[in-house]
């Protein structure tokens, strides 16, 4: 990761209690490059539910319409 980006200690916890330990770095990443609002981030860490392949959509979706991303973390089907 960049040194001049963080991601929020929230977002950290979520990843590391969902995802195994040797791919939290690369999640993180991941994410960062997804997008730089802390909210978007928030909602591809808590969306993808421990399921890598979901977060990899995720991450794909924010770069197309983050408001789809938005849909899928916060708001009840």
């Amino acid at each position: 990761m960049n040194e001049n980006q963080t991601i929020e200690a929230d977002i950290v916890e979520c990843i590391q209690r969902d995802f195994p330990e040797d791919s939290v770095q690369d999640i993180l990443t991941k994410i960062l490059a997804a997008s730089s609002s802390q909210r978007i981030q928030r909602c591809i860490a808590f969306a993808a539910r421990g399921h890598r392949s979901h977060l990899d959509y995720l991450c794909q979706l924010a770069r197309i319409d983050y408001r789809d991303v938005i849909m899928a973390a916060e708001y009840d089907r």
